[in-house]
């Protein structure tokens, strides 16, 4: 019998040949609605997919392992699947457009790009004011909570623009390019007073929620500036307002917030100091590619009876050889 796979993830039609050509015993059903995933969903063994709606998690009682086409799975941890011990690993495909995301906001911050962007509109000049507030990253400390994919790749790009880069990882003995230090968890009030530029890529979690908050924000120089890629609730809410409104954060680049998407009357909205890039960082035309690839990787190694790559703590809610360890 070939192994049933459901593939829920519009993937290009060279890697649905290409994943035929390569897997002979297995046979692939390319769901291209939901219909069709509803359809296909009780008799596969394995499956990609971006989501799996609840309906789906009930009646695919013979799957095994879930490859998500995402990083982050806080959506798939159904008790379904852990009550039939099914295997979930995550994605690892947004590290690239994530950390340019990042240096984009840092760049934008250093050169003062929001102040032209904002005075544009009402034709006012505002060089001289730019001069006085611009800066320049080379020599600057940067903080990264997090050094899986996203992290890793933000600090080897961070250190070719000339930052000392520290990192935070619940594994320190585990080396990372790029940075210059990397510290346990225990350690995170010692480096925060450190750091001109705290990026956080931490996933959401019971360990992480509010893992920024006051007394952390009080341990940064005054004028450091955050940016969030991780999850939005793992800073919280009212300190991270409070600390842009009081100026002890210069400015924050957010990809995620709490809650996300932001109601429209909330007042992040109005902060001339924050960045809000609506959950867009990890967005990149190479995207499913690059989930494609990783699929066929584990695919194979499923196939061979060899463990796979990224496998999710279904209680912790992330991958075990993710940053955060």
């Amino acid at each position: 019998m070939p192994v049933q796979a459901l593939v829920a993830l519009d993937i290009s039609r060279e890697w649905q040949s290409r994943l035929v050509a390569e897997f002979p015993q297995v046979a692939f059903t390319f769901a291209g609605d939901a219909a069709a995933f509803l359809a296909a969903a009780p008799i596969a063994e394995v499956a990609l997919a971006h989501s799996f709606p609840r309906e789906a998690a009930v009646a695919a009682t013979r799957l095994r392992w879930l490859q998500a086409g995402t990083s982050g799975v806080s959506h798939l941890l159904h008790h379904e699947f852990r009550e039939r011990g099914m295997t979930l690993t995550n994605a690892r495909s947004q590290g690239v457009p994530m950390a340019e995301n990042v240096l984009a906001m840092m760049l934008a911050f250093a050169a003062r790009l929001p102040l032209f962007i904002e005075s544009r509109p009402r034709r006012e000049p505002a060089g001289q004011r730019a001069v006085r507030e611009k800066f320049e990253l080379e020599g600057q400390t940067l903080l990264i909570l997090g050094l899986g994919d996203v992290g890793g790749a933000l600090s080897r790009r961070a250190a070719a623009l000339g930052m000392r880069v520290l990192g935070l990882r619940r594994r320190p003995e585990i080396p990372c390019p790029g940075t210059s230090l990397v510290v346990g968890v225990d350690r995170l009030r010692e480096v925060l007073p450190q750091a001109d530029h705290v990026t956080n890529t931490l996933p959401l979690s019971q360990g992480t929620r509010h893992f920024l908050g006051q007394a952390e924000f009080a341990l940064l120089r005054p004028g450091a500036y955050l940016y969030n890629v991780g999850g939005g609730a793992t800073v919280e809410r009212q300190a991270l307002l409070e600390a842009l409104r009081s100026g002890r954060l210069a400015g924050a680049g957010l990809d995620v917030t709490d809650p996300d998407p932001l109601p429209a009357d909330d007042p992040l909205w109005g902060l001339d100091n924050v960045i809000l890039t609506q959950h867009t960082a990890g967005a990149s035309p190479h995207n499913t590619d690059r989930i494609a690839a990783i699929f066929a990787a584990n695919l194979r190694c499923y196939l061979d009876g060899r463990p796979l790559m990224h496998v999710v703590d279904q209680e912790l809610g992330y991958a075990v050889d993710h940053e955060v360890d």
